[in-house]
């Protein structure tokens, strides 16, 4: 394929600069990025893609959740898609689907220094205007999609998960929970049995919380901000899809709230729920199911988000047992999620 011919569909306009921007290749996920810029001094950003969640049904609803997104008073560069049959390109091998979208006049967070965005407390200066936004798309309870955004629980993302992520972490983290040694044996049940009844108990509930469509993925590099640093928009809506909003905060928010890593992780993540969930509670209503839900979707997901922990601590003593802390206090500790969430027990 030539980029330059691949443009036809988009513009008449000769382009003038081409750039490539990205190109990720790994197993099954092969994405390429080319920014443009057209004779009349339009940008925009041709993309192309080849996994298991970039295809035709995708891209419009990524396309109609940046337009919703847009509604609520966010900058989102506009989305473009190829009439059907124009949109796919064999690009060095790789059969892919392509769209393009309007190069964004604001930069990310990314183009910023850390401690320019950054509060006394270590958290991003912009994060709560960004979960204001999404508590805000909650509130409307968008419904233009069945497909699941790439945080979803008890569904597969795409059609090359074997399960959602939550239950493989679950398996991964057992996995090498069994190869401890023996003395870890007790503490390993304990856990596991503890998780497989929350996750079962979770299971029964979560049909019953209300859900809408969200761009999930408020990360640094898809924050977009104005030359003062306060938080403008969005861009990059692959991750986007239907989800339950707290499963969306109980997964999220610990990544995106903070550039720094924490030694307290437990004690971090509490504070990011907390904020998040006041935060949100001042545009969202959560509902009293979603108050029963809360305690329940933080002991699913995590005491086993990060098994690779466990993995990389090896024989250490030290450090398994810190994450086996970790675990047994994520599923121990009682944090008020209902005062935050003004739900009064």
């Amino acid at each position: 394929m030539d980029i330059r011919s691949a443009l036809s569909w988009l513009t008449s306009q000769p382009p003038v600069q081409i750039k490539k921007l990205e190109i990720k290749n790994v197993q099954k996920d092969f994405r390429a990025a080319f920014a443009v810029t057209l004779l009349s001094g339009e940008k925009y950003v041709l993309k192309l893609a080849e996994n298991a969640f970039t295809d035709r049904e995708h891209i419009k609803m990524w396309q109609r959740t940046s337009e919703e997104y847009s509604r609520l008073g966010a900058y989102c560069p506009k989305i473009l898609l190829p009439g059907a049959g124009n949109d796919k390109q064999e690009y060095f091998g790789h059969d892919c689907f392509m769209w393009a979208e309007e190069y964004s006049v604001y930069p990310n967070v990314e183009q910023f220094s850390k401690d320019r965005l950054t509060d006394e407390n270590g958290f991003f200066t912009y994060i709560d205007d960004a979960v204001t936004l999404n508590a805000r798309a909650a509130a409307m309870y968008f419904d233009h999609t069945a497909l699941p955004s790439g945080y979803c629980l008890f569904e597969r993302f795409s059609s090359d998960d074997d399960d959602c992520e939550v239950y493989e972490n679950a398996c991964q983290f057992k996995a090498a929970a069994d190869k401890l040694p023996a003395r870890y044996c007790a503490r390993v049940n304990r856990i596991w049995k503890r998780w497989q009844s929350d996750f079962d108990k979770l299971k029964k509930l979560y049909p019953q919380l209300p859900r809408s469509v969200f761009q999930a993925d408020i990360n640094y590099t898809n924050c977009l901000v104005d030359k003062n640093g306060k938080f403008i928009g969005l861009y990059d809506f692959n991750l986007s899809g239907r989800d339950v909003y707290l499963n969306l905060l109980f997964r999220e928010l610990p990544w995106v709230m903070s550039p720094d890593t924490h030694e307290d992780k437990a004690d971090y993540e509490i504070k990011c729920f907390m904020r998040g969930l006041r935060t949100s509670a001042k545009v969202y209503s959560f509902s009293d199911i979603e108050a029963q839900a809360a305690p329940l979707i933080y002991r699913v997901v995590r005491p086993v988000y990060d098994y690779f922990t466990l993995i990389d601590a090896g024989d250490d003593d030290k450090k398994i047992t810190h994450c086996l802390d970790y675990s047994e206090y994520v599923q121990s500790a009682s944090h008020d999620f209902a005062d935050a969430m003004e739900r009064k027990k």
